[in-house]
C-alpha cells in the first residue's frame, strides 16, 4: 500500500515504507513507526510513540504518548530469532507504555479491549484480554 502523509498523520512522522497503516489512523507528532507494522482501522497514535515490527495491531486502539510497542523482548533468552506482538481490538496503552516482542518461550500478548496504565510495562509470558491463537 502506498502511503502518503495527510492531515491525519503528522509531518513529522518517521514512517517505513514496510508498514500498512489503514486510512482513517491518526499519527501524532514525532512518532516513529518502523519495519512491517499493520495498524488497523480506527486506531489513534499520540505523540513521541514508536511502534516495531513485526508488530500487527487490530482496529480501534489507543496508543499514548511516549509509548513503545514490539521492540525486541527483554529477556536473556532471547537469542535474535523471528518474534512478533499482535495485538487485538479496542485497547488502551497510556502513556509510557512498553510492551515488547515476545519470545519463542512465551509471548507477550495484549488481546482484545484491555487497557494499560502509565508507566506499565508488560515482557515475556504474559499474555491479557482476548488472546487469538499464534501462527
Amino acid at each position: 500500500m502506498m502511503l502518503t502523509m495527510s492531515e491525519l498523520i503528522h509531518p513529522t512522522v518517521i514512517l517505513d515504507p514496510q508498514a500498512d497503516i489503514a486510512p482513517d489512523v491518526q499519527i501524532g507528532p514525532y512518532s516513529i513507526i518502523e519495519g512491517p507494522v499493520r495498524i488497523g482501522p480506527g486506531c489513534v497514535i499520540e505523540g513521541h510513540a514508536a511502534l516495531s515490527g513485526p508488530l500487527t495491531m487490530g482496529r480501534d486502539n489507543f496508543v499514548g504518548h511516549g509509548a513503545v510497542l514490539g521492540k525486541s523482548p527483554q529477556h536473556k533468552g532471547y537469542q535474535g530469532e523471528q518474534t512478533w506482538l499482535r495485538i487485538g481490538d479496542g485497547n488502551v496503552f497510556r502513556e509510557q507504555v512498553t510492551i515488547h516482542r515476545g519470545t519463542e518461550q512465551g509471548g507477550a500478548r495484549p488481546g482484545s479491549a484491555t487497557a494499560t496504565c502509565s508507566w506499565s510495562a508488560a515482557t515475556s509470558g504474559t499474555t491479557a484480554g482476548w488472546v487469538t491463537a499464534a501462527p
